[in-house]
Order: C-alpha cells, then structure tokens, then sequence
C-alpha cells in the first residue's frame, strides 16, 4: 500500500552566507521545496511507494520540482501545471544557528491554484495514508482542494496525517489558521506540531513550561477533538507523543545545527515510512502498542538531526542505509 502527500511545492531561494538579513545577502542558491513535497522524496528516500499531488508553473522552475522528484523515486502522475501563474518562489535566510526567516512569491503561486475539480477518487485508490499541511490551506483554490482531499482520504479509510507547519506571513490572522486546521481535527488521524503551533492551537503560552505534563496536558485537548494520534516536536530536546491509550517522550541526539530546513519533514516522513508497514499489521490505529511510537521516534527524531547538520533540505533528507546503519 502506498502514500500520498499533497500540497505546495516551490522554489527555496538560500542565501550563500549565513546570519544576514535578506536586504544584505549578496547571491541565493536555488533548492526544492514545499514541506509536502519535502515528505514525498524523505518517503522515496526510504524506499516507499509515494505519489505527490500539487502543482507548478509551465516554467522551467517547475520541470526542475518535477525531475527532483522522479529522481527520488516519487510518482509524479498527480502534478498538475498551470500556464495562469509560475512556479512559487520562497526566500530563506539563514540565521547563525540554522533557523529560517521566509519571504514568499505566491500571489497567486502556481501551487495555490490546485483546484478541487484536480481531487478525483482515482488518487485514494490502493492508498494507506494521505499526508497534509496548512500551507496550502492558506490560499483558494488549494484551501478547497486540500480540504476535499481530507474529506475523501476520511470516507475512503485511508490515514490522514497532517502536519500543521504554520506560515504566519501566508495568514492575515492567525487565528484564521487556527480555526481552519481545528475545523479539520475531526478528520484527522495523525496531527503534527511543535511546541509554538501547539500553544497557537491552545491559545497557551509555553514560554516558561516546567513539565512535560503541561505539554500532555495541552495535547490530549486537542486529542478530544478527533485525532487518534498527536506528535510534538521541540527542537534540539526531542519529541512528544500521545494517544488515547499512551504518552511519552522520547530524547534526541543533540547535534550542532546547520541548517534547519527540512528537519520536520524528515522526521515527519520517516514516522509515516514506520506507520505505514504498521497499518499494515493492524486492524486499526487504535491497536497500535506503545513500542511502536519509541521505536518510530528514534528513527524520526534520528533523521530531524541529521537534516540538520546539512545544507539543502532534499540534499540532507537520509536514504535507507543512512538512517538505519
């Protein structure tokens, strides 16, 4: 059974120099990106069947996102393109420690044009999981495709995962993102976050928390909202992880960060490589056993680092052998 991921897909611009301000950067190297995206190539890095739905301009920035998926072994039957608008564009500048400032060019961007007609049952058929974020839900046409899909992938029995990955230059509120993405919990299996979308989704502030247990505490409210699974990434520390029946947390190596972009995606990617071969052994998500999740999260949080001690998102995402040697 295979998975799919769909959503933006787009150009990262990177700066050549680290800790200056994109006013200051003197030249860019250009990368693949879209966090979806991203997924789709950590899951064909790691030897699954994938497929990728979005869309791109009828530019050469799009054929470049379309051939670095099919070398990585994503089936790129789903990818539209569009004449109407070009390839979206995003501008990363890099601080000293590896994190990202983004500026993007999607006003419309060919990704934000996926339409809902583009949504046909054809995509859930032989599926285990449909893999999502909010990005796409930021902008229309995308918002009612990605939603339809969410909706379909629920009707169908397929997993839905979702990564909340919040933009919050893409929203004029923010509290439109959040309202939007907990009027989808209900149809969601697998929500992902960090520590600030968790506190965005709770209206809470964890500035100053002590204890893992108000994270838990803060987790399992959105549990009751539909999810059947809830993980909380937080850094250079590790992740969380709870479900009706479980919570825990598991430690990660720490590792002197280069470069932060498309350390979530590989971590995201590598849980739903191990979820993927559970469904299969299970007659639901909720016979999944605890060992499962410690065992998953220390691959998961193990590809999160080493994403980060290299330049270029796909470049750093780890093949099979890396991850597991």
């Amino acid at each position: 059974m295979s998975i799919i991921t769909l959503g933006e897909i787009l150009i990262d611009f990177v700066p050549q120099q680290k800790g200056l301000s994109l006013k200051n950067v003197k030249g860019f190297d250009k990368r693949f990106g879209g966090a979806p995206a991203n997924v789709s190539i950590g899951l064909g890095k790691l030897e699954n069947n994938v497929s990728f739905v979005g869309q791109v301009g009828n530019d050469s920035f799009g054929e470049f996102l379309i051939d670095k998926l099919k070398e990585n072994k994503v089936n790129t039957k789903y990818i539209k393109k569009t004449k109407e608008n070009p390839t979206t564009l995003a501008f990363v500048s890099l601080e000293e420690d590896g994190e990202r400032d983004f500026i993007f060019y999607r006003h419309p961007g060919a990704d934000t044009l996926l339409s809902p007609d583009d949504i046909t049952i054809d995509l859930f058929k032989n599926k285990n999981i449909l893999h999502t974020g909010s990005v796409s839900l930021s902008s229309e046409p995308s918002a009612s495709a990605t939603i339809k899909s969410i909706k379909m992938a629920n009707k169908k029995g397929l997993l839905n995962s979702f990564d909340v990955n919040f933009r919050h230059f893409l929203w004029s509120d923010s509290n439109l993102a959040k309202n939007k993405v907990l009027s989808l919990l209900k149809y969601i299996d697998l929500l992902k976050v960090n520590i600030e979308e968790l506190e965005l989704l709770t209206n809470q502030n964890l500035a100053n928390y002590d204890s893992k247990e108000k994270i838990f505490s803060l987790a399992k409210s959105l549990l009751e909202k539909g999810p059947g699974m809830i993980l909380i990434t937080d850094g250079k520390i590790g992740s969380y992880y709870i479900t009706p029946n479980y919570k825990g947390f598991v430690k990660t190596k720490i590792v002197k960060a280069v470069d932060a972009t498309g350390a979530g995606d590989a971590f995201t990617a590598t849980f739903l490589h191990f979820l993927n071969q559970e469904l299969n052994k299970v007659n639901s998500i909720k016979d999944i056993e605890q060992d499962f999740f410690i065992k998953s999260l220390r691959f998961a949080n193990k590809a999160g680092s080493l994403v980060v001690t290299k330049r270029g998102a796909i470049s750093a995402l780890p093949e099979k052998k890396e991850l597991f040697e």
